[in-house]
């Protein structure tokens, strides 16, 4: 059974065969590009809040992708765990070349989820997201992208190991160090 974020080894199977009849012709890769266009779209969105950038972006993904396609290996993880390497990727040098800052969209039931696990402060919603707002913009960037993949993509430990190009065991221990800090900070 396939959670809302997290595919079963059944699924990850189904997205291999596809990619391997991608490898022989690029014609199967719509199938990958209609599973996860709307998905990559929206990550790129959230960061850029700008829909023909988002748009743009979305399409260098899949160019890039494909063009790669030959060189993807299965590691057992969905194909979009490399799909949103690619898009942070993208993401990060639009930022750079432009020399912009990035968004971070969130919707109140994220911003509720990682309240619960870093404070036990009463505190207002609004209250708490000038917070965390203000240490996001302080934070390393890898500490920023690993609570924005693991709380706000929910995405699990072994993809965001992937992501990090860690292990899952280090990629926990980041995230429950950096959830400590984010306390610490908070109570500041």
């Amino acid at each position: 059974m396939e959670s809302k974020y997290h595919k079963t080894s059944a699924v990850i199977q189904e997205e291999w065969e596809w990619i391997l009849k991608a490898k022989e012709n690029p014609y199967h890769f719509s199938k990958l590009y209609d599973r996860y266009y709307q998905p990559i779209y929206l990550y790129i969105y959230k960061r850029t809040l700008n829909k023909e950038l988002s748009g743009e972006i979305s399409s260098m993904v899949f160019s890039k992708a494909l063009h790669a396609l030959p060189s993807y290996t299965n590691k057992g993880l969905p194909f979009s765990s490399w799909l949103y390497k690619i898009a942070q990727n993208e993401t990060a040098y639009y930022f750079r070349k432009h020399k912009t800052t990035e968004h971070i969209f969130l919707e109140d039931e994220q911003i509720q989820a990682l309240q619960e696990e870093t404070t036990d402060d009463e505190n207002s919603i609004e209250d708490y997201l000038t917070k965390l707002e203000n240490i996001l913009n302080t934070i390393e960037p890898t500490e920023r992208q690993l609570i924005t993949w693991r709380f706000f993509e929910h995405k699990s430990f072994k993809e965001v190991g992937d992501l990090l190009r860690i292990t899952e065991n280090n990629a926990k221990v980041k995230t429950y160090r950096l959830l400590e800090k984010l306390k610490i900070l908070l109570r500041k």
